[in-house]
């Protein structure tokens, strides 16, 4: 499926719309377009892996849930309440 038509499936017409030129390849010549810089590539990886080991005690949990029970250790899962690997 092409992506405008997926857009169009998940959120409707409008949205299609209003993002199916800002879909593909950018035109050649057009100088604005930059990749990101490293610095900035290599924090949205290390924020999504310190998400996601954080985010792990509290994964698929209801937003009442985590305030009732907040996390009082980072170390041990709330699914398998295995200890975290030491090294060794």
């Amino acid at each position: 499926m092409e992506a405008a038509q997926n857009i169009q499936a998940r959120f409707g017409p409008d949205a299609a719309k209003a993002i199916s030129g800002l879909i593909g390849s950018p035109p050649v010549g057009m100088s604005d377009l930059q990749p990101a810089p490293k610095d900035r590539s290599r924090g949205s990886l290390i924020g999504a892996v310190v998400g996601e080991a954080l985010g792990e005690p509290v994964e698929d949990r209801p937003r009442n849930w985590i305030v009732a029970n907040p996390v009082q250790s980072p170390a041990t899962s709330s699914r398998t309440q295995r200890p975290a690997r030491t090294p060794s």
